[in-house]
């Protein structure tokens, strides 16, 4: 069954938004799960009043999607073991030791 919105204020509405646009990505992206049509229905609904309340608040598309998908893009960052991945956490390692940004001044 279709989660149904709950709320008028724009920002409440946006969080609520994307709290459910998040469960439905985590379920289908990487838990290769299926939304049921009622479902569908409710997530391009979703989708469309969290992308025009983004836009209308000055949030890039990009930033938008982003909102939605972090926590699966994080983890697979993580767990990659690219170069590219590889040198991140290096880079957090070092950071987290001490041993990243510090000056050498005196």
């Amino acid at each position: 069954m279709a989660e149904t919105l709950k709320t008028t204020d724009s920002a409440k509405l946006m969080t609520e938004n994307l709290d459910v646009l998040r469960g439905y990505a985590k379920r289908v992206v990487a838990h290769g799960g299926v939304l049921t049509r009622d479902e569908e229905r409710g997530k391009t609904a979703r989708m469309t009043e969290y992308m025009t309340e983004g836009r209308r608040a000055g949030i890039t598309d990009s930033d938008l999607y982003g909102q939605i998908f972090c926590d699966m893009v994080q983890r697979a960052e993580s767990n990659c073991g690219c170069p590219t991945c590889r040198k991140r956490a290096d880079r957090k390692r070092n950071a987290a030791s001490g041993d990243g940004m510090a000056s050498n001044t005196p």
